[in-house]
Parts: C-alpha cells; structure tokens; sequence
C-alpha cells in the first residue's frame, strides 16, 4: 500500500491504544493484553507505526453507518504453536477492544445520535441508517487476511430503519408476517449493493472524504468511544 493510502486510511482511524508511538513490542500475552486495555490514543498525527499496534478504522464501503474493521496484528512472539488455541487466543485480544468499541457506539448512537446530524445525511441516507441504534453486528469475515500477521472482526451498528429493510425481505420471502429473521440474508444483499457501486478505490476514497465525512466521523467515535477514560 502507498503512502496516500495509508494516510487516507489514517484519517478514518476512530481508535488506537495510548502512547501507540512510543510502544514497543510486547514479548508476553500479559504484556500485550495490557496494551489493548489501555485508553484511547492521544496523538493523531505522527509516524506511520499505527500498522503494528490494533486498530478500529471505518471502512469506505460501509453496510451500515459506522461500519468499522478491527485489525489486531499478531506479534509473532504470541504466535501459538497449536492451530487449535490460535482463534480462541486472538478473539480473547480481540474482545477486549470489541467491548470497549461498542461501549463507543451506545455512547455515540444512542445517547448522541451522531448519525442524525447534517453533516453525515448523506451517509445515513447511502446507508439507509435511521432510527434508534440497537446493537452492533460483529463479524469474524475478511476475504483480505493473513492469518499469520493478523485478526480482523468487522463492527457493524444495526439500526432500527435496518432492522425494518431486514424484516421487510423476510416476509417477501416467507411471508410470515408476525416473525423476524433473515438477518444474514439482508447483510449479503447490502453486501452485494456495496460490491456492485461503480466506483475505483481512488473515486470512492474521495466520495467517504468528501461526500460521507469519514475522516469527521472518526473524529466523532473518538470523542464518544467510552476507552477515552478508564473504566
């Protein structure tokens, strides 16, 4: 990746652990789980070390308002040598930032609604994200992964005008009216929409910059994410 794709990706940036720019390698799991607990980042703009440190950026195809991706690189050193405890290991890292990251999504969806504000209709309007927030959907799906080098968990808030598009292609396909479901059905559809937008990743970087606020909106996860003061 170049430099103007890591710095576009560094603007879309809504969590990162503190003091990122003057840690070093971690050479035990205590070690590193006491990084991942650590508060929000105070510093935004230095060096490029962000890649070895985890991570929560929005992503520029979003399913919903707020889409995010957790990457959580694997220090080789915690590399387990047994395949059977790698997963149930990572997500265990992994969970620390998904509780707090959701924490940050009450904070920023339900109690602020940050998605109602002008400044992001537009994204709220491509993502058909209106209404209460009601949870967040985690997924463990990523096409572009080296499971050597990292971890990746997709954060996707649900909302209740999603919550209705999800109930309304239930029913046209089961037509039961008084029962909900079809959850991961809806996801592969919206899913396929995004895939199917005809726009180059240069395009498309200038639309979630200019169009759909992402780099404001990262800006306002992190004044919302719940990590910003200890628990």
């Amino acid at each position: 990746m170049n430099e103007q794709d890591s710095t576009e990706i560094f603007q879309r940036i809504w969590y990162l652990p503190d003091n990122w720019w003057t840690g070093e390698s971690h050479d035990n799991l205590e070690e590193w789980c006491a990084l991942l607990k650590r508060r929000n980042a105070r510093q935004w703009n230095v060096s490029d070390k962000w890649r070895e440190f985890p991570h929560i950026y929005l992503v520029h195809r979003p399913l919903t308002f707020g889409h995010s991706q957790l990457v959580l690189p694997i220090p080789k050193n915690l590399m387990p040598t047994s395949n059977e405890n790698k997963e149930s290991l990572y997500f265990e890292c992994a969970s620390i930032i998904i509780k707090r990251a959701i924490k940050g999504f009450v904070e920023a969806f339900h109690t602020n609604k940050l998605h109602t504000e002008k400044i992001f209709s537009d994204l709220a309007k491509r993502t058909h994200s209106y209404g209460e927030y009601e949870k967040t959907i985690i997924m463990r799906v990523s096409a572009n992964e080296n499971p050597k080098e990292e971890y990746k968990v997709h954060l996707v808030p649900y909302f209740e005008s999603n919550a209705d598009l999800c109930q309304k292609r239930y029913y046209s396909i089961h037509r039961v009216p008084d029962k909900r479901g079809g959850l991961i059905g809806w996801l592969g559809d919206t899913e396929t929409e995004v895939d199917c937008w005809q726009l180059r990743n240069d395009e498309l970087s200038k639309v979630a910059k200019d169009i759909w606020k992402l780099p404001e909106l990262a800006v306002g996860l992190r004044a919302k994410l719940a990590c910003q003061q200890s628990d």
